[in-house]
């Protein structure tokens, strides 16, 4: 409907004054849009967002970062190791489908370790620990009206579908039993597509997008009974 009325609009400014629908066009042409590209969802935030690996040991660093990806403070765990890799999908996604006719607006990026989601569990002795695979987690989306997978791939230049592989492979020793669970993590964003037009932005819909970037590897001391 809006789209409609413009086309009205256009007609009229044309028929009745070159000169307002010169300046009708400057105004459609100086619009600006809400540009979403995957180097945002990888802005390094912080010491505990950088790609790559860490290794956590320090109580207060374990505490600081559970609290970084939303978790709430676990006095348990002894000891994280956490992995992101965030692959770059551009290329693909943008020649698979350009996008021109969308924009995003309000969007919010986090990140946050799923606690709901056991990737993987271990109960292992006291003694050398070794792990030694790969994990698969998948990039999920939800949305509402008109907004699809298609739109959200061009957007946010990744597939929101795509299943993607992560590899672990690390070993300690411990003097004590331990239990080894690993959670996804995800960069999730959050927002609305719009559809661009010359005077009115036609609203799709409201979206939530999770995208794999990584894995954390958490260690417990396991209790046993005496």
């Amino acid at each position: 409907m809006k789209k409609l009325l413009s086309l009205i609009t256009i007609c009229m400014i044309t028929t009745l004054c070159i000169s307002i629908n010169s300046s009708a066009a400057t105004l459609g042409d100086n619009l600006t849009y809400d540009k979403v590209s995957n180097a945002e969802i990888a802005t390094k935030t912080n010491h505990f967002f950088q790609e790559g690996t860490i290794h956590i040991t320090n109580k207060q660093e374990i505490k600081e970062y559970q609290e970084s990806m939303g978790l709430k403070y676990d006095p348990d765990v002894i000891e994280i190791y956490r992995h992101i890799d965030v692959p770059n999908e551009n290329a693909m996604i943008q020649a698979l489908y350009f996008g021109d006719d969308y924009c995003i607006k309000n969007k919010k990026v986090t990140r946050k370790t799923d606690k709901r989601n056991v990737l993987r569990k271990y109960k292992r002795p006291a003694g050398k620990v070794k792990i030694s695979e790969s994990v698969s987690i998948s990039n999920t989306f939800s949305a509402s009206g008109g907004v699809t997978s298609k739109i959200l791939n061009a957007q946010l230049g990744y597939n929101v579908t795509k299943t993607n592989k992560f590899s672990i492979s690390w070993s300690n020793t411990y003097k004590y039993p331990v239990t080894i669970t690993i959670y996804p993590i995800y960069s999730i964003t959050t927002g609305e597509v719009w559809e661009k037009d010359l005077f009115f932005d036609d609203h799709v819909g409201n979206f939530t997008a999770k995208k794999a970037i990584g894995d954390d590897i958490v260690v417990k001391q396991r209790k046993t009974k005496k």
